[in-house]
């Protein structure tokens, strides 16, 4: 089962603000924790033990101390469970630079098949490298899925088994007896 526990969640520089004088900034320097907030960011692990953070803030340190199942395991004197970390802030200023629309990000198009990367046209306005390897660490051990998306976002979201029914295993079973 997937894990994921929201770090943060404010926009921009969280509450308060380092540089604002409003009355929100104000209020939550000044003794209501309520009103704090820190960048969005999150972390998540599908077995509890191995977490990969995404979009690790300014904030990093606030976050880990106030997340327990991000601290060192007990006993041990240099443990983190932390064992990547995903950013996609510099996409995401790319976009609102308009570097890229929207629309044709590389993680609206991700993920990059081995055969779209290698295709003979590209219409993307981002390079082949950087959907073949948004990160440098994956050019060592690059995993290449065989489809991309099924139906967009849709498709991640509605997912459809299919696996045959688990009877089929036991009469495969019973007939080999």
């Amino acid at each position: 089962m997937l894990r994921v526990v929201v770090l943060g969640a404010a926009a921009g520089g969280g509450v308060p603000q380092w540089n604002c004088g409003c009355a929100v900034c104000r209020k939550a320097r000044s003794g209501h924790p309520e009103l704090q907030s820190t960048q969005a960011s999150i972390a998540v692990s599908a077995d509890g033990e191995h977490w990969f953070l995404i979009n690790a803030s300014p904030d990093l340190r606030q976050q880990l101390t106030a997340t327990p199942q991000l601290h060192p395991r007990a006993g041990e004197l240099r443990h983190s469970p932390i064992s990547g970390v995903i950013l996609t802030n510099g996409e995401i200023d790319a976009v609102a630079a308009g570097s890229w629309p929207v629309e044709e990000s590389p993680l609206r198009g991700a993920p990059h098949t081995a055969a779209s990367v290698a295709a003979d046209s590209w219409d993307k306005p981002y390079g082949r490298e950087l959907a073949a390897f948004p990160l440098a660490s994956l050019r060592a051990d690059k995993y290449w899925p065989p489809v991309r998306r099924i139906d967009g976002a849709y498709g991640d979201r509605h997912l459809v088994c299919s696996c045959p029914p688990i009877e089929s295993y036991t009469e495969h079973a019973e007939g080999q007896a």
